[in-house]
């Protein structure tokens, strides 16, 4: 407001403080803005930092990163654990995990039993020498297969939660090791599947991967034309699949489907319940697949070195994961 010097009027200036512009009350709103979406960010990280894994969360281990690394249904990064050298892991019950890892990435030096609550702490690690095959008994101990100094010779090994060790036994040819109905199997490189302590099933070839699921035995002969079984309680024989390409793991989904994966050309397989064959994709995008996992809603993870590849129901290509250093192992 001024008054003119000659006739005294009072007139309203039209020239604002530079504190009531425009700009300036612009700047305050986006600066209140920022503020309250800066809050409303620190509250949403607090929140996923403090949250508890799910059962149907992933855990893949980067092998060359050092790191496990949870992923959520859509495959984002829901948190890292690091674990310097991890090669296998699997679900323990308590929401942890069993890992077996080593010191140079190798199988044969300095292999170590780790297991992590639901929090990712290290609950208790149990130093051994070269072991693999990493399994899972009822989620309350790790199973695995040691080689020993006799040429052909391997020895089962337990390993619970708090880390301690137990010998199951030992035995000529043993492969691969697996939990199942409380009991524990090993399969041979003669082709037979043995039940420490009960019934043993003899098939053809070399037994490379044993798996439980969906009320069954699962077995992977192994051989440049690998071939697939499901067995029941007794070890009965319900079906075989010629897959007619190498491979090295199996995996098992909740109705009783199986995935595989090529190990020379990028083909992934699915057979039904039943044994028939139910899809398959020559044609992937990457090659160097070593084994598959079941994903959510009827989907299955192919795993790569360097990334995972989603497959729908009927085989279809979904959104995966990438940037890996290099996948070991995978699980839900």
């Amino acid at each position: 407001m001024t008054v003119s010097a000659q006739s005294g009027a009072v007139t309203q200036s039209t020239t604002m403080s530079p504190a009531m512009s425009p700009a300036w009350r612009l700047a305050c709103v986006a600066a209140g803005l920022l503020t309250v979406f800066a809050a409303l960010l620190a509250q949403d990280l607090a929140r996923g930092s403090a949250r508890t894994p799910a059962q149907g969360t992933l855990w893949v281990a980067d092998r060359d990163a050092g790191y496990l690394y949870e992923l959520d249904e859509d495959l984002f990064l829901a948190r890292r654990v690091p674990c310097p050298w991890p090669l296998d892991v699997e679900r323990s019950a308590d929401g942890g995990l069993f890992v077996l890892r080593s010191g140079n990435a190798g199988s044969a030096f300095g292999m170590r039993l780790a297991a992590f609550d639901a929090e990712g702490t290290l609950r208790s690690e149990t130093w051994l020498d070269n072991c693999s095959d990493l399994s899972a008994m009822g989620g309350r101990s790790a199973l695995l297969m040691q080689p020993l100094d006799a040429p052909g010779r391997a020895r089962a090994l337990a390993i619970d939660r708090e880390g301690t060790l137990t010998v199951l036994g030992e035995g000529d040819g043993w492969n691969c090791i697996c939990g199942w109905r409380g009991t524990v199997l090993v399969g041979t490189q003669s082709g037979r599947i043995e039940c420490l302590g009960g019934a043993s099933r003899a098939l053809e070839r070399p037994i490379a991967d044993l798996v439980a699921g969906a009320g069954s035995l699962y077995a992977l002969e192994g051989g440049a034309a690998a071939r697939v079984h499901r067995l029941g309680p007794a070890l009965e024989l319900l079906w075989s699949h010629e897959l007619g390409f190498a491979a090295a793991h199996i995996s098992v989904g909740e109705q009783g489907e199986v995935w595989v994966a090529d190990r020379e050309n990028p083909r992934v397989r699915c057979i039904s319940g039943d044994g028939s064959l139910r899809w398959e994709r020559n044609d992937l995008p990457l090659a160097g697949l070593d084994r598959t996992a079941a994903g959510p809603q009827g989907s299955v993870l192919a795993v790569a070195p360097g990334a995972l590849l989603r497959l729908d129901v009927l085989g279809r290509n979904q959104p995966g994961q990438g940037g890996f250093q290099w996948l070991s192992d995978v699980c839900r």
